[in-house]
C-alpha cells in the first residue's frame, strides 16, 4: 500500500468515525457504493469495508433493486 493510500485510509476511517456521520447516513452510503448488506453490519466493520471499496481493495456488489428505497 502506498503512503497516500494508507493516509487516505486513515483520514476516512477517523472521518466515518466521527460524531458528523450519523449511523443511518453510514448505511445508507455503504448501500449507494455497494457494501453488501450494510444495515446488517456493525459499524466499524462498515466503515472498514466503505473504505476498502473506495481503495479497490474490495470489489463492490451490484446494487439491488429489492428492498425499501434509501431514505
Amino acid at each position: 500500500m502506498l503512503e497516500n493510500e494508507k493516509q487516505f485510509k486513515t483520514a476516512m476511517l477517523a472521518y466515518l468515525s466521527s460524531s458528523e456521520v450519523a449511523t443511518g447516513d453510514l448505511r445508507a452510503y455503504g448501500r449507494i457504493i455497494g457494501v453488501k448488506s450494510p444495515t446488517t453490519k456493525k459499524n466499524d466493520e462498515l466503515r472498514e469495508e466503505i473504505t476498502a471499496i473506495l481503495l479497490g481493495e474490495l470489489e463492490p456488489v451490484q446494487i439491488s433493486k429489492v428492498g425499501a428505497p434509501v431514505k
